[in-house]
């Protein structure tokens, strides 16, 4: 879906589709439809202030305007449109979910109404007048939420257009966008544009002063929803190869659970995998064990024991593939799932290493110098630290948390705290320490 000036709006790129929106524009109205303006004469955006949160897809936008010459009445467009097989929901003739508008802190109505040039992508323009004195500024604010778009590659798009800005007199004095991540869970980014961004933890901010607007400008986000950084017994996983057009193979979130194609979940967990010609069944055996899963029922079977297990089909041409929660089919089969928030990696330990997990030796017995004599700096600060995971410190340090998730033995614990270290612990690190010439300390 596409959107314009100065306003976030999701992007549909090849056959899925999303809507797409924009800022305020200035507009014409021309036999009941509308079109942008090719500028204002006299009405300025001095500055734009937006802030998108990219999990809810909530955008919130302020504008300054101010009027140069004398009392005018504008008539003010939002614009929507879509890209692809881009369009609204059935029985729905908009992509948004809610669309609201303030003039000085009122709310004011806005209605929809069709565009009348369709050339630039512009499907309709949620309209507004808004009357402005001599040399008045005034604020305007809108609030909506939409939905995103995104491509058979299972890449995700979000898209802030400034081009159409330039339908008001003049350059835009100041642009601020921010682009909350919080709450997406496993995304990763694909590409972020324009250059010039600053990202601080979950937040990406654009900054532009003096701007001419230009389609050079947009600013657009692509990113992967689905949690493809998963790790089993160790081992990085691939997806399952998918040719052009039949399925988005990534592991994706749907309502809160990490969702496979079966394929993938029975070559990692080293199960026998088998689907029905019509494809709306799979069976997975192994361990002496058979689960049967039916696309679109809410539970499955293990041999005769029912389990909760929700099954779907995230794309449909040919015959589909069929999606399930990762964690409760490893679970079946003895496995084990966790998610880590910090690195976003999904660690799975099969029931075969879960069995055999044993924590080091020298973990349940006091440490000599013979023990240490040899070991390597890297050696040492691994069993130094190993002493803290088997306590279930959560480190900060990416690769020591990456190190100790891939260990079956390993149980993080959100509460660790040092006193829960042992008088045996507490005596092996400070032997390791000396050897490590006193300056490890943790990390």
């Amino acid at each position: 879906m596409r959107g314009c000036a100065l306003a976030a709006v999701a992007l549909a790129v090849g056959w899925a589709a999303g809507p797409g929106w924009g800022n305020d524009a200035s507009v014409e109205g021309v036999g009941g439809a509308v079109k942008l303006m090719g500028g204002h004469p006299t009405v300025v955006m001095r500055s734009a202030r937006v802030k998108i949160d990219l999990a809810s897809e909530r955008v919130e936008c302020e504008y300054v305007f101010e009027n140069t010459g004398p009392a005018t009445k504008v008539l003010v467009g939002f614009p929507e449109s879509g890209w692809g097989d881009a369009s609204p929901p059935k029985g729905a003739k908009t992509h948004f979910r809610e669309f609201r508008s303030w003039v000085d802190g009122e709310e004011v109505q806005v209605t929809p109404r069709p565009a009348k040039e369709t050339n630039d992508g512009y499907e309709r323009f949620w309209v507004k007048e808004v009357a402005f004195s001599a040399r008045q500024t005034r604020v305007v604010r809108n609030t909506y939420l939409g939905g995103g778009g995104g491509d058979i590659a299972g890449t995700s798009f979000f898209q802030y257009q400034l081009s159409p800005a330039a339908s008001w007199k003049g350059k835009v004095g100041t642009i601020e966008v921010e682009m909350d991540l919080t709450g997406m869970g496993g995304f990763s980014l694909a590409g972020v544009k324009p250059a010039g961004h600053r990202r601080s933890g979950d937040t990406i901010r654009w900054q532009r002063s003096n701007v001419e607007p230009s389609p050079e400008m947009d600013i657009s986000i692509s990113y992967f929803t689905g949690y493809s950084d998963i790790w089993v017994d160790g081992r990085k996983c691939d997806v399952a190869e998918a040719e052009m057009g039949d399925t988005n193979p990534y592991p994706q979130v749907r309502e809160g659970a990490l969702m496979v194609r079966c394929e993938d979940i029975g070559k990692w967990l080293g199960l026998k995998f088998s689907q029905n010609e019509d494809g709306q069944r799979v069976v997975l055996a192994g361990q002496g064990k058979r689960l049967a899963i039916t696309e679109g029922e809410s539970t499955a079977l293990v041999d005769a024991k029912k389990i909760e297990l929700r099954a779907e089909r995230l794309w449909v041409t040919g015959v589909p593939p069929v999606f399930a929660p990762l964690k409760p089919v490893a679970e079946a089969f003895g496995g084990r799932v966790r998610f880590d928030p910090l690195t976003k990696r999904t660690y799975v330990h099969t029931a075969k290493a879960l069995v055999g997990a044993r924590r080091p030796q020298w973990l349940e017995r006091a440490l000599t110098e013979a023990d240490l004599r040899g070991k390597s700096p890297a050696e040492l600060r691994d069993m130094r630290n190993g002493i803290y995971a088997g306590r279930g410190r959560e480190f900060q340090n990416r690769e020591l948390r990456h190190r100790f998730y891939c260990e079956p033995w390993y149980e993080p614990n959100p509460k660790y705290s040092d006193d829960l270290l042992t008088e045996l612990d507490r005596a092996n690190l400070a032997l390791i320490r000396k050897a490590e010439g006193g300056q490890g300390s943790g990390g």
